[in-house]
């Protein structure tokens, strides 16, 4: 209510007062200082953070601490990266909204000359959107320089690229690099396995395609799941008989292929085969929620009616 508001204004106040502790600070290089404002800064922020969309009164304050805590002395700077890079992300979200996308670039181009490369990774996914939203240019040469992080840092800046890029063909190399990267990790794989198969459905690919995806990711799924050796033929048995009948003629996720000429047909991702394992434990209630995603996703592609129902069924 009314007093809500008061207190969200009273908190915009106290922020553009200590982004101008700040200047004043630096001004008369008192570092001391400016740590103490940056301290009490973020307290003032996160009344903001639930905001939704992201509030513009952040925009100018956020901007001016960010613009005054990189001029901190470098035997300082330690003392707040942890503050710049939760701050960035911050402002990143404002421009986002406001789609100032060219002052969103500058702002990144300044974190990642100036931060730490171990504090970059929150940043990376920021940076590919508005790279992406800002025409694209250079983003290539950028995301070669993924290669040195981990493979799920990696897999999720893919995936946005694969959500923001301008054109279909940069969106399907971000959506089945996501998938690459993460081929020692098979778990991992399968949330982006799923979002592969969903983006090759709605932009009108083979349905095989999509099935190729989802397959994999049961596969793997099952794999991980603690069976008794007893029951392991009946299962078998039972999602190759979902799979023939939802889909084709295919029984084996391992063995379905693409639609000839398909173009996510010629880059799929691997098969599950190559990265088998044991089975060593039950399946998570996300897991459980991956499955029933994967078969209502399947009941959609369902060529007849009566499929669709089996798939369905299977989902809850």
């Amino acid at each position: 209510g009314q007093q809500a508001a008061l207190q969200q204004q009273l908190h915009a106040n106290a922020l553009m007062h200590l982004a101008a502790s700040m200047s004043y600070s630096n001004h008369a290089a008192e570092g001391s200082l400016v740590l103490s404002a940056a301290q009490r800064f973020w307290q003032q922020v996160e009344p903001f953070l639930a905001s939704e969309p992201p509030d513009d009164r952040l925009r100018a304050p956020v901007g001016t601490a960010l613009a005054e805590l990189q001029k901190l002395d470098p035997a300082l700077q330690s003392q707040v990266t942890a503050l710049r890079v939760r701050l960035y992300e911050v402002h990143l979200a404002v421009l986002a909204h406001a789609h100032a996308w060219a002052e969103g670039l500058s702002q990144l181009q300044s974190a990642f000359l100036s931060l730490p490369e171990a504090s970059m990774q929150p940043l990376w996914e920021e940076k590919v959107v508005f790279m992406c939203r800002g025409g694209g240019k250079g983003l290539a040469g950028e995301m070669h320089k993924l290669k040195d992080f981990e493979p799920h840092v990696q897999a999720k800046v893919w995936a946005v690229l694969g959500q923001s890029a301008p054109t279909t063909g940069e969106q399907l190399t971000g959506m089945l690099k996501a998938v690459d990267v993460l081929s020692a990790e098979p778990l991992t794989k399968v949330p982006y396995l799923i979002a592969l198969a969903q983006w090759l459905y709605t932009h009108d690919f083979p349905l095989r395609d999509s099935e190729d995806q989802l397959m994999v990711a049961v596969d793997i799924l099952m794999d991980h799941e603690d069976i008794p050796d007893d029951e392991d033929d009946a299962t078998d048995d039972a999602a190759s008989s979902i799979g023939s009948t939802a889909m084709s003629q295919s029984t084996k996720p391992t063995t379905v292929r693409s639609a000839p000429g398909s173009a996510a047909g010629s880059k799929r991702s691997d098969a599950s085969g190559t990265n088998r394992m044991a089975p060593e434990a039950a399946l998570t209630v996300v897991q459980y929620e991956q499955l029933a995603r994967i078969y209502l996703m399947r009941s959609m592609m369902a060529p007849s009616l009566s499929a669709r129902l089996e798939c369905a069924f299977v989902a809850q």
